[in-house]
């Protein structure tokens, strides 16, 4: 978006200099006085610089909230920190009521050694050693060609104990291979 507006901009400055250059006395080129035009021009400059690179900025360092994906054959939506570690549940997560989570993996892991380093709005921390199961299924291979997602794991069902955005710190061995936000919502 920003980049298009940043093009806008270099349009509307050709278009003031092909004026300046083929109708000078314009009603709209008289209007600007002294070195008001080329002020005005060098701003118009500036800003539309600044336009194109926050767009190209913005376009090499966006990340997506969420990727919907296909798992035999069966439609999900992917949260977390989408390219690191995300989640998915077959239900809505709640406090106080057995989960069942799936989580997607962009790097390879040895799921022997995993621990979840629970953290709570509250500041309480837990550590959760799941049982993961490796799914293996043709779509995943079609996820990893198109979102480079390596593995998908079953979790064993996991009860929330509170409310609200937990994080979700997962360890391989010492290593520390993601970390996501979890939305628990309150049980009614």
């Amino acid at each position: 978006m920003y980049i298009f507006i940043g093009i806008g901009i270099l349009i509307v400055i050709l278009v003031f200099l092909l004026a300046e250059k083929f109708a000078p006395n314009s009603v709209m080129m008289v209007s600007f006085q002294g070195k008001q035009l080329k002020k005005f021009l060098l701003g118009l400059t500036i800003i539309s610089i600044f336009c194109i690179a926050y767009g190209i900025y913005h376009k090499m360092t966006y990340k997506l909230p969420f990727i919907d994906i296909t798992v035999n054959n069966e439609k999900y939506t992917v949260f977390g920190n989408v390219g690191e570690l995300g989640y998915y549940s077959d239900t809505l997560i709640k406090k106080g009521q057995e989960t069942q989570m799936y989580i997607i993996l962009w790097k390879d892991i040895h799921p022997a050694d995993v621990r979840m380093f629970i953290t709570y709005p509250s500041g309480k921390e837990e550590v959760w050693e799941p049982k993961m199961s490796l799914l293996t299924a043709r779509s995943i291979q079609d996820l990893n060609q198109k979102f480079k997602i390596k593995e998908i794991y079953e979790l064993s069902p996991y009860t929330f104990k509170e409310a609200g955005d937990v994080k979700l710190t997962l360890k391989n061995g010492v290593n520390v291979m993601g970390s996501m936000h979890v939305k628990v919502k309150e049980s009614k």
